[in-house]
């Protein structure tokens, strides 16, 4: 249309048959404008778009009955919020379903108590639906969510989420301690094993269709026990030492204590061999018991006759030299080494020592990797479980030691002092953190190449604006 629009002109027409005159005058100047106008439009991003919504909960874990208030922002039209929590037996429960009327500024909020189950906090406006945030009433009784201990790290994992959902680890007042996105169909969360034991409370969005809800989604709350990193309920010492070495146990209960030492069974069928079944004396509310280092990998339990603890009240030893091998290699900077994970060391607890028993540091990197962050450790044995063969009720696994065969030299034996307690972790949240959730980002569209035309449209309009500024070669007419 603009070819058009420059050829109707009669002047133009003149000038494009003249062999004498160069077409680079006034219609020159008129194009390479509206061309570098046309170019800016599209580099210019577009203003009339909606923003992604936000939706902010606070607090995210409260007493029944506190007022929760949820706020949100980019929204032209009404709001549509709808809190629904589901209880088994009981069926759906219904919390909240309002419009609100946003503000001039696309802010809006609304208030609602916390009910006596999880919920989910579904926002609705100007056509999107960013996954809700979850939030869970303190103070009542959940299931537990169980996890592993690697090293002085507590590792959580969950499967089966909303993708894009987030799953959070929060105290009992609502602060967040630890959260990680679920992606492709898992979540883990690895947070750190302080010198305290502690309750958090797990919040997760699962898909009401997959647990048979006739629900959107399903809010899901849980307790996740965090053992501290130096047990006042067990500590063994040593954990690895020769066959027939004294070894010792000893804890703190206020009522009686039952310690045994268990060995490696054949089958899932077969019986656990047993070293030590001792009921130990308290004074004081501590106990101590010695016995030899049996000729096998081995479980220690104590029974504490009180309320149950989240401390770990078994652990695994070791003699010297009853290991199988197992894989390990450099990481890429060449700074520590990657265990792979065997299945013969897997288990709720893994931990690496030297062969001669000296703590080794241990680091999560995911469901198949452990790292030890020294750059030439020497041998290191993992301590932990080995999956026993074939079905059966009794047992699924019995206790293991693993060795990497990694170069470097050994580390000196431990002494027989209890190991410090670690510090607090250095990036905690100071005050109650709400839960934010934004709706997902969109795909690309089309922006790359939109950018690559617009950039091309201003050159172009800049070159025509330029040519048509340089002296004709013709007569003039």
């Amino acid at each position: 249309m603009l070819g058009a629009l420059v050829v109707s002109d009669p002047r133009v027409r003149r000038r494009c048959h003249d062999p004498l005159v160069r077409p680079t005058s006034r219609w020159q100047r008129w194009t390479g404008l509206l061309v570098l106008a046309f170019g800016s439009s599209l580099a210019l991003p577009s203003t009339s778009a909606a923003e992604p919504t936000s939706v902010v909960v606070s607090p995210a874990v409260a007493p029944v009955g506190t007022p929760v208030e949820v706020t949100g922002a980019g929204c032209a039209g009404p709001v549509d919020l709808d809190v629904r929590g589901h209880r088994d037996p009981g069926g759906v429960v219904e919390v909240l379903r309002t419009t609100v009327q946003p503000q001039a500024d696309g802010t809006w909020s609304a208030v609602f108590d916390m009910p006596d189950v999880a919920a989910y906090v579904a926002v609705t406006c100007d056509g999107q639906t960013p996954l809700p945030p979850v939030v869970a009433p303190s103070g009542v009784a959940r299931d537990v969510t169980p996890g592993r201990i690697v090293g002085d790290q507590f590792v959580v994992g969950v499967g089966g989420d909303v993708d894009g959902s987030v799953f959070e680890l929060r105290t009992e007042t609502g602060e967040l301690f630890a959260s990680a996105p679920h992606v492709a169909g898992r979540a883990t969360v690895v947070v750190p094993r302080t010198h305290e034991p502690r309750d958090l409370v797990a919040l997760r969005l699962r898909q009401g269709a997959a647990d048979g809800v006739d629900l959107p989604y399903v809010a899901e709350a849980s307790t996740v026990q965090v053992p501290s990193a130096v047990s006042p309920a067990l500590t063994v010492s040593p954990r690895i030492a020769p066959a027939g070495a004294t070894t010792t146990a000893s804890g703190r209960c206020e009522a009686a204590v039952r310690l045994t030492v268990t060995g490696q069974p054949e089958s899932r069928h077969d019986v656990a061999p047993t070293f030590l079944d001792r009921t130990v004396p308290i004074s004081a509310g501590r106990w101590s018991v010695q016995f030899p280092m049996p000729a096998e990998p081995s479980h220690v339990t104590v029974s504490c006759a009180t309320d149950w603890s989240p401390e770990p009240t078994e652990t695994i030893i070791a003699p010297t030299g009853a290991t199988v091998d197992a894989l390990g290699f450099p990481d890429a900077d060449g700074t520590g080494w990657l265990l792979h994970y065997s299945p013969r060391c897997l288990g709720p607890t893994q931990e690496a020592f030297t062969p001669d028993g000296a703590p080794v540091p241990l680091r999560y990197v995911d469901d198949e990797l452990l790292e030890v962050p020294v750059a030439r450790p020497g041998p290191v044995v993992l301590l932990g479980e080995d999956e026993l063969p074939g079905y059966g009720e009794f047992l699924d696994s019995r206790p293991q030691a693993c060795l990497f065969p990694l170069p470097g030299a050994a580390v000196e034996p431990p002494t027989t002092a209890p190991p410090a307690a670690p510090a607090e972790p250095t990036a905690r949240p100071a005050a109650a953190a709400p839960v934010a959730q934004r709706t997902p980002e969109l795909p690309a569209t089309g922006g790359a190449p939109l950018a690559g035309w617009a950039a091309g449209l201003v050159l172009a309009g800049a070159v025509l604006l330029l040519a048509s500024r340089r002296p004709r070669t013709g007569a003039s007419r």
